[in-house]
């Protein structure tokens, strides 16, 4: 399904559209060990791929989606690998993991989002008094091409808009 309100990857470029895929085809809404995934996001610019952006919901251990991305992917790129136990200090170490792969073409990334007190329901999802917010992963592919070209476009777009803004208000006076 095509998303029609504004699109902050997209404002102002054309050819460029984001997707979101149906929430209600279910069969293929799970990554490995049947963790959900809650939304699936495609961008696309001059009908290519621009990103696929899933959020995924985070039933298994705090690690447990890296982990799986590293056996999938092998080492993350240089010293992008922040889900490492050895990384940060006491409980902020808990709240965040991020671990990405990239080349010149394209980036894998992944963004785990963790706050204090959560514990699981009676029904297994996750729950939290203070912080309603799911607990969960961003999992990211990029073309960075494509994406450098929109975001030229875009900044593109954006100056012109200020220059009709500014020469609009000059005309006014």
């Amino acid at each position: 399904n095509r998303l029609t309100h504004s699109n902050t990857d997209c404002y102002g470029v054309d050819k460029c559209e984001k997707w979101v895929v149906d929430s209600n085809n279910k069969k293929h809404h799970t990554f490995a060990h049947n963790t959900e995934i809650r939304k699936v996001f495609i961008t696309t610019y001059d009908f290519k791929i621009k990103s696929i952006t899933m959020y995924i919901e985070n039933k298994n251990s705090d690690r447990y989606v890296a982990e799986t991305l590293k056996k999938v992917f092998g080492s993350p790129t240089g010293f992008s690998d922040m889900c490492r136990k050895d990384v940060g200090e006491g409980p902020e170490r808990e709240k965040s993991c991020y671990i990405s792969w990239w080349t010149d073409k394209i980036s894998l990334t992944a963004h785990a989002y963790h706050y204090n007190n959560i514990s699981h329901n009676s029904e297994g999802r996750l729950a939290n008094s203070k912080d309603k917010r799911r607990v969960g992963w961003m999992v990211r592919y990029e073309d960075l091409n494509l994406s450098r070209i929109v975001k030229d476009l875009k900044e593109k777009y954006e100056e012109e808009s200020k220059k009709r803004y500014k020469k609009n208000l000059e005309d006014k006076f």
